[in-house]
């Protein structure tokens, strides 16, 4: 095989042929020009990533590098190679779903697969607003690897600038659990709008008591 086309070809009927990648990365190598290199790069470097998934000061240089790499790249070329981790699936609340794009079944259309988990169509994203549509609307998404991810980054911004109310994640949603901060109990109206209450007066004994040590007293100055 000596056509990209043929590679890529070859990448997009089985998605998860690691193999297939590293004949193409290979391929890459030998044309010795810069955009073969850097594709070539990306591919064995992701592949590095995926043999290596424990956290550490590698895989986050890693990460960055990938990153870089993929920030210059043909955004169709990425959707046919890359392995995006799965996000916003509502699965995940009973399940951690292992599931990566390269894993997802082919469909006519190349920004969807099919999840053989879940049973659902997951989106390919090639950009962050796309992803928050489509997990709006509760579909699973792939982002793309060339854009930088912030925290909870496909949360509308209105929901997360509520005060008082819940704190919502990507953690938390895909936790399947909200964690709401503590809260004073309301007094309701029927509290807020009744009157204060006068000041108590003395007990009856005790202001009888008082009127006996005053008279004492008095007897004791005559």
């Amino acid at each position: 095989m000596d056509d990209e086309t043929g590679f890529l070809s070859a990448v997009r009927r089985d998605p998860a042929d690691d193999t297939a990648r590293l004949i193409y990365a290979d391929w890459l190598d030998e044309r010795g020009d810069p955009a073969g290199r850097a594709r070539s790069d990306f591919l064995r470097l992701e592949l590095r990533l995926a043999a290596r998934p424990e956290r550490g000061l590698n895989r986050a240089r890693w990460l960055h590098e990938l990153r870089t790499l993929a920030a210059g790249l043909d955004p169709a070329w990425l959707r046919t190679v890359s392995h995006p981790a799965l996000e916003a699936c509502r699965v995940a609340f009973e399940f951690e779903c292992p599931r990566r794009w390269d894993r997802l079944t082919p469909t006519a259309d190349e920004d969807r697969r099919f999840c053989e988990s879940c049973r659902r169509h997951v989106h390919y994203c090639a950009t962050l607003d796309q992803a928050r549509e489509h997990a709006r609307r509760g579909d699973c998404v792939a982002v793309s690897l060339a854009l930088v991810r912030r925290p909870d980054d496909l949360l509308p911004p209105a929901r997360g600038a509520v005060t008082g109310g819940p704190h919502v994640t990507i953690g938390s949603v895909l936790a399947g659990r909200l964690v709401a901060p503590a809260r004073v109990a309301d007094p309701g109206p029927e509290v807020a709008d009744r009157p204060p209450e006068p000041p108590r007066t003395p007990p009856r004994r005790d202001r009888g008591r008082n009127r006996n040590l005053q008279r004492e007293n008095w007897e004791e100055q005559e």
